[in-house]
Order: structure tokens, then sequence, then C-alpha cells
């Protein structure tokens, strides 16, 4: 998970990813979401090979799961702001379109 020659190709997977469905999302809170879905990507994959275990020999939970659980909270939260900008942007764009209409003049031809 903190691995740069195991997190660059998966992050930079991510940016793309999220270049490409978030373009007016500031390019750096997409490169602090890819890194963070990388590292989500590499630690559920850790913990995967780990048979179902989390635990160490001492019963203490492997601190990747936490992380891993943290990261996951922080990602979806991103995304739900980033969704709600999405359509915050959208409504906004209509509300201009309207607003629009309503100054062009109009013509009575009666």
């Amino acid at each position: 998970m903190h691995s740069e020659r195991r997190l660059a190709p998966v992050r930079e997977r991510h940016a793309r990813d999220l270049a490409e469905r978030y373009p007016w999302i500031d390019p750096g809170r997409r490169a602090l979401q890819a890194q963070r879905l990388a590292q989500i990507e590499l630690g559920a994959a850790w913990l995967d090979g780990q048979d179902g275990v989390v635990r160490d020999d001492e019963g203490s939970v492997f601190d990747v799961a936490n992380k891993v659980s943290s990261w996951s909270t922080q990602a979806e939260a991103w995304f739900a702001q980033a969704e709600a900008e999405r359509r915050e942007a959208g409504r906004s764009d209509v509300l201009a379109e309207v607003r629009q209409d309503d100054e062009e003049p109009t013509s009575d031809a009666a």
C-alpha cells in the first residue's frame, strides 16, 4: 500500500478515470482521490489474500484493515461531494437558461 512502485500504475489508472468522469474537479482533489483509491485497491487485495484473517498472531486487527475501512469512508464521501457538485452545476445551468429566456425580448405581433 505504500510502495510507490506498486501504487503508481494503480493510482494513474484511477487518475485517468477520475479526470474523465469528473473533469470539473480540481486536479489536486482528483490526485488525492486517485491515491486513496489505489491504496484501497492494494490494501483490499492484500487482505483478500489473507484468507479472511485480519488479525495478527496476538489478535490485533491488521492496521491495513482499519486503514482500508477509513479510506473507503473518505472515498465514499468524496464521490458524494463530487456528485453533489455535478447536480449543483446542472441546476445552475438550468437556472441560467431560464434567466436568459426571461431576459430575451419578446415581440408582440398583435
